[in-house]
């Protein structure tokens, strides 16, 4: 055997230990150790074969024709636990590595935020094939807003009482991150459209709360209009608004 030869199995020795130094640290995750056992049985398989191999290539391009031969054996393999473990394996793109694109924490999808009336919360969609699975979600938004930061396994989460905590934090510009962690791997973040309760932001959702009850008084001579002052019918605007301000409103009757 030539000493390029030997450099050639040099080279196939090294990658195995990488092989099993990366399959230590996969069983040291749980939810990934569990999803992705199968991915390696491939590896241990083609370990022991290479172990038993007494017929050797006689020069280096048989070498790299061999390896080549077992890297697409193992591949495939890898490829049909992958697919009985995950139903469905993620997209590669272009010019990634398939176990890269493999291993990585899907991230969620329609991440959408809801303000109705005194209510915000945030909601996600994610696969139900997926395995253990917290999810991460910060506030974002101007510099006026301290951060905000909560862990879930549900796919929405209730903010109402960091939004009604001050009116800095109501009538600023915001949005939400939410990320998905498997182990200790996380997807990439996702944020939701931006919203706020103050009309005069520019921002994708423009959050009201409901008008307070209005009664209406009728005699021979006139109709009248009552209603609470919308500030001290909601308790969240009453405790945090330090001033009195100007109530504008608009009376309109309908004719039919």
């Amino acid at each position: 055997m030539t000493r390029s030869d030997e450099s050639w199995l040099h080279a196939d020795s090294e990658s195995f230990e990488d092989q099993q130094a990366m399959q230590g640290r996969e069983d040291e995750t749980t939810a990934s150790g569990v999803a992705f056992t199968g991915i390696f049985k491939a590896n241990k398989q083609h370990q022991e074969v290479t172990k038993t191999m007494t017929k050797r290539p006689a020069n280096k391009i048989g070498w790299r024709k061999m390896l080549q031969m077992k890297k697409r054996n193992r591949d495939a393999a890898q490829l049909i636990d992958c697919i009985k473990k995950r139903i469905n394996p993620p997209p590669v793109e272009e010019g990634q590595d398939f176990w890269m694109q493999a291993l990585r924490v899907p991230p969620p999808s329609n991440v959408t935020v809801n303000c109705q009336n005194l209510q915000t919360t945030v909601s996600w969609d994610y696969s139900e094939h997926q395995p253990h699975t917290i999810f991460q979600v910060k506030i974002c938004g101007t510099n006026t807003v301290r951060s905000f930061e909560a862990n879930t396994t549900d796919h929405q989460y209730d903010f109402s009482d960091f939004v009604w905590e001050s009116q800095e934090h109501y009538m600023a510009f915001l949005c939400v991150n939410v990320t998905a962690i498997q182990g200790g791997k996380q997807s990439e973040v996702v944020r939701s459209k931006s919203f706020s309760f103050n009309m005069l932001r520019s921002v994708d959702i423009k959050c009201m709360l409901d008008f307070p009850p209005v009664d209406v008084l009728r005699t021979e001579k006139r109709s009248s209009v009552g209603f609470q002052n919308p500030v001290k019918f909601y308790n969240e605007l009453k405790r945090t608004i330090k001033q009195d301000g100007v109530l504008e409103y608009t009376v309109s009757s309908a004719t039919e």
